[in-house]
């Protein structure tokens, strides 16, 4: 079959259809109006992550060599749902993410505590004992920091994980009321506690917190956070000697 064969009038036409049709398209374009939310109603978060805990591949162990007694954390179904069971008998242990994120303005997450550690005052050492800790680790760019500033971080928590933390917040729940909105760790203020109470009518109830990270390092720390943050969360009863029982539904990371 011999191929067609365009002449100078038909490659004319051709060329004058394609450009009606362009200006078709671009009138279009500008007369249809984008669709936005109703008046009143603010766009939807967008969900960046999501933990749901039906396993922990992405979760490694954090340990301590001083701590011989080790918190254990199981995969449970509840409902049909998967939740993070988190035990402590005079033992103290953690899990870390693998990934880190990009610095974002909200996180929310679900918990509910059953038994708290037995303890007076979580700002001694004596009573640093939390059946929950949600921790956002911000992260050093290991390739832009200095020698001398690893030198001065080579103690810090979570160095022994090859992370470069350069701070951290720890959310945690507790029952005992009238402690500072924040403080330091007892063992390192490069560690800022942020306590969210809980009453003694709601122990035994799961409870969905919403929080800040970003705000919350600015009025711990008097600073702006570095550029990207990861999780860890630990359940432990060592220095009180007691025990402790929670569990974890989901972390979410959102982006208003």
């Amino acid at each position: 079959m011999p191929r067609s064969v365009s002449t100078p009038a038909r490659r004319r036409r051709s060329a004058s259809h394609r450009r009606q049709l362009l200006c078709g398209l671009l009138a279009w374009a500008l007369l249809t109006p984008p669709e936005l939310p109703a008046a009143g109603q603010p766009s939807a978060p967008a969900t960046l992550f999501r933990e749901n805990f039906d396993n922990l591949n992405s979760w490694r162990t954090w340990e301590f060599t001083r701590i011989k007694r080790v918190s254990r954390y199981e995969v449970q179904e509840e409902a049909g749902n998967f939740v993070l069971r988190l035990e402590a008998e005079r033992s103290a242990a953690g899990l870390i993410l693998t990934r880190n994120f990009p610095v974002r303005k909200n996180l929310r997450l679900r918990w509910r505590v059953e038994v708290y550690p037995r303890v007076i005052d979580p700002r001694r050492r004596t009573g640093d004992d939390f059946a929950i800790r949600i921790y956002v680790i911000f992260e050093q760019d290991a390739a832009r920091a200095g020698w001398l500033e690893r030198w001065a971080l080579r103690d810090a928590p979570f160095r022994s994980e090859g992370i470069l933390p350069e701070r951290s917040l720890a959310y945690v729940s507790t029952r005992i009321s009238g402690l500072p909105e924040f403080y330091p760790n007892p063992y390192t203020n490069r560690v800022v506690v942020l306590p969210i109470l809980t009453d003694d009518d709601a122990i035994g109830a799961w409870q969905e917190i919403s929080v800040d990270p970003v705000a919350d390092y600015r009025r711990a720390f008097g600073k702006e956070p570095p550029a990207y943050f990861r999780f860890a969360l630990m359940s432990d009863a060592d220095d009180s000697r007691s025990r402790a029982l929670a569990w974890l539904d989901f972390i979410e990371v959102r982006r208003e």
